[in-house]
Protein backbone atom coordinates (compact mmCIF):
# COMPACT_ATOMS: atom_id res chain seq x y z
CA UNK A 1 0.00 0.00 0.00
CA UNK A 2 0.89 3.42 -0.31
CA UNK A 3 3.19 4.37 2.33
CA UNK A 4 0.93 6.83 4.33
CA UNK A 5 3.09 7.96 7.33
CA UNK A 6 5.41 9.44 4.81
CA UNK A 7 2.30 11.09 3.38
CA UNK A 8 1.15 12.15 6.48
CA UNK A 9 4.55 14.36 6.85
CA UNK A 10 3.43 15.77 3.81
CA UNK A 11 -0.07 16.65 5.01
CA UNK A 12 0.77 18.64 7.70
CA UNK A 13 3.17 20.71 5.64
CA UNK A 14 0.29 22.42 4.34
CA UNK A 15 -0.68 25.11 6.93
CA UNK A 16 -4.44 24.85 6.24
CA UNK A 17 -4.80 26.91 8.91
CA UNK A 18 -3.34 28.67 11.74
CA UNK A 19 -5.41 26.39 14.33
CA UNK A 20 -4.50 22.95 13.06
CA UNK A 21 -8.12 22.86 11.37
CA UNK A 22 -8.56 21.27 8.35
CA UNK A 23 -11.11 23.45 6.23
CA UNK A 24 -13.73 21.19 4.71
CA UNK A 25 -13.55 23.04 0.98
CA UNK A 26 -9.95 22.52 1.26
CA UNK A 27 -9.55 19.12 2.21
CA UNK A 28 -12.42 17.90 -0.30
CA UNK A 29 -10.39 19.70 -2.63
CA UNK A 30 -7.29 17.80 -1.37
CA UNK A 31 -8.73 14.45 -1.28
CA UNK A 32 -10.02 14.24 -4.79
CA UNK A 33 -6.79 14.99 -6.41
CA UNK A 34 -5.22 12.46 -4.17
CA UNK A 35 -8.22 10.01 -5.47
CA UNK A 36 -7.64 10.82 -8.96
CA UNK A 37 -4.05 10.09 -8.59
CA UNK A 38 -5.09 6.94 -7.17
CA UNK A 39 -7.85 6.02 -9.52
CA UNK A 40 -10.07 6.28 -7.04
CA UNK A 41 -13.35 8.82 -7.86
CA UNK A 42 -15.77 10.59 -5.22
CA UNK A 43 -13.87 9.36 -2.19
CA UNK A 44 -13.87 13.09 -1.19
CA UNK A 45 -17.67 13.61 -0.63
CA UNK A 46 -17.91 11.69 2.54
CA UNK A 47 -16.31 13.89 3.74
CA UNK A 48 -19.23 16.48 4.47
CA UNK A 49 -20.73 14.06 6.55
CA UNK A 50 -17.47 12.71 8.61
CA UNK A 51 -17.97 13.61 12.09
CA UNK A 52 -20.87 16.31 11.76
CA UNK A 53 -18.68 18.84 11.40
CA UNK A 54 -17.47 21.86 9.14
CA UNK A 55 -13.87 21.30 9.92
CA UNK A 56 -11.45 18.40 11.18
CA UNK A 57 -8.39 18.46 12.77
CA UNK A 58 -5.40 16.85 11.12
CA UNK A 59 -5.69 13.26 12.51
CA UNK A 60 -9.24 13.36 11.66
CA UNK A 61 -8.56 14.18 8.10
CA UNK A 62 -5.47 11.66 8.36
CA UNK A 63 -7.95 8.67 9.62
CA UNK A 64 -10.16 9.70 6.81
CA UNK A 65 -7.83 9.39 3.95
CA UNK A 66 -6.12 5.90 5.61
CA UNK A 67 -10.09 4.39 5.67
CA UNK A 68 -11.54 6.01 2.74
CA UNK A 69 -8.65 6.49 0.36
CA UNK A 70 -5.51 4.79 0.71
CA UNK A 71 -6.96 1.20 2.06
CA UNK A 72 -8.69 1.14 -1.29
CA UNK A 73 -5.88 1.23 -3.20
CA UNK A 74 -4.33 -2.45 -4.24
CA UNK A 75 -1.01 -3.65 -2.98
CA UNK A 76 1.77 -2.26 -5.07
CA UNK A 77 4.43 -4.39 -5.66
CA UNK A 78 6.41 -2.61 -8.50
CA UNK A 79 9.00 -0.01 -7.28
CA UNK A 80 8.17 2.12 -10.39
CA UNK A 81 4.82 2.32 -9.41
CA UNK A 82 5.18 3.12 -5.51
CA UNK A 83 7.98 6.12 -7.31
CA UNK A 84 5.05 7.46 -9.33
CA UNK A 85 2.38 7.50 -6.47
CA UNK A 86 4.86 9.03 -4.43
CA UNK A 87 6.12 11.75 -6.97
CA UNK A 88 2.40 12.79 -7.80
CA UNK A 89 1.65 12.82 -4.29
CA UNK A 90 4.72 15.10 -3.76
CA UNK A 91 3.57 17.21 -6.75
CA UNK A 92 0.14 18.15 -5.39
CA UNK A 93 1.28 18.89 -2.01
CA UNK A 94 3.80 21.11 -3.16
CA UNK A 95 1.04 22.74 -5.25
CA UNK A 96 -1.18 23.33 -2.44
CA UNK A 97 1.80 24.95 -0.31
CA UNK A 98 4.49 26.12 -2.29
CA UNK A 99 2.97 29.64 -2.49
CA UNK A 100 3.58 29.64 1.50
CA UNK A 101 7.64 28.84 1.30
CA UNK A 102 7.99 30.38 -1.97
CA UNK A 103 6.80 34.17 -1.67
CA UNK A 104 8.41 34.14 2.19
CA UNK A 105 11.96 33.45 1.02
CA UNK A 106 11.85 37.23 -0.36
CA UNK A 107 11.90 39.72 -3.27
CA UNK A 108 14.83 37.61 -5.44
CA UNK A 109 15.30 40.68 -7.82
CA UNK A 110 17.14 42.43 -4.20
CA UNK A 111 20.41 41.84 -2.55
CA UNK A 112 18.82 39.19 -0.41
CA UNK A 113 17.51 37.35 -3.14
CA UNK A 114 17.03 33.56 -2.40
CA UNK A 115 20.42 31.51 -3.02
CA UNK A 116 18.32 27.60 -3.87
CA UNK A 117 15.94 28.07 -7.32
CA UNK A 118 12.70 26.83 -6.73
CA UNK A 119 13.44 23.57 -8.02
CA UNK A 120 15.88 23.17 -5.41
CA UNK A 121 13.37 24.27 -2.82
CA UNK A 122 10.73 21.38 -3.93
CA UNK A 123 13.41 18.85 -4.12
CA UNK A 124 14.25 19.77 -0.40
CA UNK A 125 10.83 19.65 0.59
CA UNK A 126 10.67 16.09 -0.43
CA UNK A 127 13.76 15.07 1.48
CA UNK A 128 12.63 17.04 4.63
CA UNK A 129 9.30 15.70 4.27
CA UNK A 130 10.89 11.53 4.62
CA UNK A 131 13.10 12.30 7.14
CA UNK A 132 11.01 14.70 9.41
CA UNK A 133 9.21 13.81 12.36
CA UNK A 134 5.21 14.52 13.29
CA UNK A 135 5.76 15.79 17.03
CA UNK A 136 2.58 16.45 19.10
CA UNK A 137 2.15 19.61 20.72
CA UNK A 138 2.34 18.86 24.29
CA UNK A 139 -0.42 21.02 25.33
CA UNK A 140 -2.31 20.35 22.71
CA UNK A 141 -3.12 16.94 21.01
CA UNK A 142 -4.78 18.52 18.12
CA UNK A 143 -1.25 20.67 17.43
CA UNK A 144 0.70 18.40 15.03
CA UNK A 145 4.15 20.06 13.90
CA UNK A 146 6.63 18.49 11.32
CA UNK A 147 10.26 18.77 12.24
CA UNK A 148 13.07 17.75 11.24
CA UNK A 149 15.94 16.30 13.80
CA UNK A 150 18.96 19.09 14.67
CA UNK A 151 21.41 15.95 13.35
CA UNK A 152 19.46 15.44 10.38
CA UNK A 153 19.90 18.95 8.93
CA UNK A 154 23.28 18.62 9.84
CA UNK A 155 23.46 15.36 7.61
CA UNK A 156 21.76 16.74 4.90
CA UNK A 157 23.44 20.31 5.36
CA UNK A 158 26.95 18.33 5.29
CA UNK A 159 26.01 16.24 2.21
CA UNK A 160 25.28 19.30 -0.16
CA UNK A 161 28.35 20.97 1.18
CA UNK A 162 30.58 18.23 0.13
CA UNK A 163 28.74 17.73 -3.24
CA UNK A 164 29.55 21.24 -3.85
CA UNK A 165 33.57 20.94 -2.59
CA UNK A 166 33.14 22.92 0.07
CA UNK A 167 34.24 22.11 3.68
CA UNK A 168 31.79 21.08 6.22
CA UNK A 169 32.36 23.34 9.84
CA UNK A 170 30.70 21.11 12.24
CA UNK A 171 31.77 23.20 15.12
CA UNK A 172 29.67 25.90 13.83
CA UNK A 173 26.77 24.21 12.72
CA UNK A 174 26.64 22.89 16.72
CA UNK A 175 27.15 26.64 18.12
CA UNK A 176 23.86 27.83 15.72
CA UNK A 177 21.73 24.60 16.78
CA UNK A 178 22.58 24.57 20.38
CA UNK A 179 19.52 23.99 22.49
CA UNK A 180 17.26 23.25 19.18
CA UNK A 181 15.69 20.12 19.01
CA UNK A 182 14.49 20.42 15.37
CA UNK A 183 13.16 22.36 12.75
CA UNK A 184 10.59 23.63 10.73
CA UNK A 185 10.71 23.31 6.68
CA UNK A 186 11.16 27.32 6.48
CA UNK A 187 13.31 27.40 9.57
CA UNK A 188 15.81 25.04 7.93
CA UNK A 189 15.68 26.96 4.16
CA UNK A 190 16.50 30.09 5.73
CA UNK A 191 19.67 28.10 7.90
CA UNK A 192 20.69 26.21 4.69
CA UNK A 193 20.51 29.68 2.54
CA UNK A 194 21.74 32.49 5.35
CA UNK A 195 24.20 30.40 7.22
CA UNK A 196 25.77 27.65 4.90
CA UNK A 197 25.35 28.48 0.76
CA UNK A 198 25.68 32.16 0.91
CA UNK A 199 29.43 31.58 -0.68
CA UNK A 200 28.71 27.99 -2.73
CA UNK A 201 29.24 27.46 -6.24
CA UNK A 202 25.46 28.39 -7.64
CA UNK A 203 26.34 26.99 -10.93
CA UNK A 204 26.49 23.17 -9.19
CA UNK A 205 23.83 23.86 -6.74
CA UNK A 206 20.75 22.66 -8.62
CA UNK A 207 23.12 19.29 -9.50
CA UNK A 208 24.08 18.66 -5.48
CA UNK A 209 20.55 18.76 -4.19
CA UNK A 210 18.94 16.61 -6.77
CA UNK A 211 21.66 14.23 -5.91
CA UNK A 212 20.78 14.90 -2.35
CA UNK A 213 17.00 14.29 -3.58
CA UNK A 214 17.71 11.00 -5.93
CA UNK A 215 19.59 9.47 -2.47
CA UNK A 216 16.74 10.36 -0.31
CA UNK A 217 13.90 9.53 -2.35
CA UNK A 218 14.69 6.94 -4.82
CA UNK A 219 17.46 5.11 -3.91
CA UNK A 220 15.60 4.88 0.02
CA UNK A 221 11.78 4.09 -1.46
CA UNK A 222 13.45 1.46 -3.58
CA UNK A 223 14.62 0.02 -0.55
CA UNK A 224 11.98 0.05 1.14
CA UNK A 225 9.66 -2.80 -0.15
CA UNK A 226 5.98 -2.58 -0.19
CA UNK A 227 5.79 -6.14 1.54
CA UNK A 228 7.21 -3.72 4.63
CA UNK A 229 4.82 -1.43 5.21
CA UNK A 230 5.08 1.36 7.90
CA UNK A 231 7.73 -0.77 9.90
CA UNK A 232 9.80 2.30 11.72
CA UNK A 233 11.96 -0.42 12.38
CA UNK A 234 13.15 -1.11 8.57
CA UNK A 235 12.80 1.86 7.28
CA UNK A 236 15.06 3.24 9.96
CA UNK A 237 17.84 0.49 8.87
CA UNK A 238 17.25 1.42 5.25
CA UNK A 239 17.85 4.74 5.84
CA UNK A 240 20.81 4.50 8.13
CA UNK A 241 22.86 1.92 6.22
CA UNK A 242 23.45 4.02 3.22
CA UNK A 243 24.10 7.52 5.09
CA UNK A 244 26.69 6.00 7.44
CA UNK A 245 28.91 4.44 4.92
CA UNK A 246 28.88 7.67 2.80
CA UNK A 247 29.20 9.53 5.69
CA UNK A 248 32.44 7.64 6.58
CA UNK A 249 33.64 7.53 3.05
CA UNK A 250 32.92 11.22 2.55
CA UNK A 251 35.19 12.05 5.82
CA UNK A 252 37.90 9.99 4.83
CA UNK A 253 37.72 11.70 1.05
CA UNK A 254 36.48 8.84 -1.00
CA UNK A 255 34.26 9.07 -3.32
CA UNK A 256 31.07 7.30 -2.52
CA UNK A 257 29.53 5.02 -5.54
CA UNK A 258 26.17 4.61 -4.95
CA UNK A 259 25.15 2.42 -7.97
CA UNK A 260 27.70 -0.07 -6.13
CA UNK A 261 25.63 0.01 -2.86
CA UNK A 262 22.02 -0.33 -4.53
CA UNK A 263 23.17 -3.05 -6.89
CA UNK A 264 25.27 -5.25 -3.51
CA UNK A 265 21.81 -4.53 -0.83
CA UNK A 266 19.08 -5.27 -3.81
CA UNK A 267 16.33 -6.75 -2.55
CA UNK A 268 18.20 -6.10 1.13
CA UNK A 269 15.84 -4.35 3.23
CA UNK A 270 18.18 -4.15 6.61
CA UNK A 271 21.03 -5.68 8.24
CA UNK A 272 22.15 -7.46 11.35
CA UNK A 273 25.37 -5.46 13.01
CA UNK A 274 27.45 -8.54 12.14
CA UNK A 275 26.85 -8.54 8.55
CA UNK A 276 26.73 -4.41 8.70
CA UNK A 277 30.41 -4.99 9.35
CA UNK A 278 31.21 -7.32 7.10
CA UNK A 279 29.90 -4.64 4.21
CA UNK A 280 31.94 -2.19 5.66
CA UNK A 281 35.16 -3.86 5.83
CA UNK A 282 35.17 -6.12 2.45
CA UNK A 283 33.53 -4.00 0.04
CA UNK A 284 34.01 -0.26 1.38
CA UNK A 285 36.66 0.32 3.35
CA UNK A 286 39.52 -2.34 2.34
CA UNK A 287 41.12 0.50 0.34
CA UNK A 288 40.72 3.75 2.81
CA UNK A 289 43.38 5.22 4.42
CA UNK A 290 43.63 3.68 7.58
CA UNK A 291 45.43 6.02 9.57
CA UNK A 292 42.14 8.38 9.33
CA UNK A 293 39.60 5.71 10.02
CA UNK A 294 39.57 5.90 13.79
CA UNK A 295 38.94 10.31 13.28
CA UNK A 296 36.30 9.16 10.70
CA UNK A 297 34.03 6.86 12.84
CA UNK A 298 34.71 8.69 15.63
CA UNK A 299 33.26 11.79 13.83
CA UNK A 300 30.53 10.02 12.93
CA UNK A 301 29.71 8.42 16.03
CA UNK A 302 29.51 12.20 17.91
CA UNK A 303 27.06 13.15 14.97
CA UNK A 304 23.96 10.62 15.41
CA UNK A 305 25.02 9.64 19.02
CA UNK A 306 26.37 12.91 21.22
CA UNK A 307 25.07 15.30 19.21
CA UNK A 308 21.44 13.58 19.10
CA UNK A 309 21.71 13.12 23.08
CA UNK A 310 22.54 16.89 23.49
CA UNK A 311 19.67 18.14 21.77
Amino acid sequence: MVHSDIFSKKLKKFGLSQSFLVVLHTSEVLTANIGTILDLYGVEKGLEHFRSTLDLNFHHFKYYLLKEVFSSVPDIHSFAELRAYEGKIDEICWLICKKHYLESRGDKSAANAAILPDTCVYQLFRVFCLLADLIPDSENGDVVQVVLHTSEVGLITSQILSSLGSEWDQPTFDQITTNIPGFKFSTFLTLLESRFLSHVDRAGLVEAVTGLSQTFIEDVIKKVSPALGNSGVAWSKVKCKACTTSQILSSLGSEWDQPTFDQITTNIPGFKFSTFLTLLESRFLSHVDRAGLVEAVTGLSQTFIEDVIKK
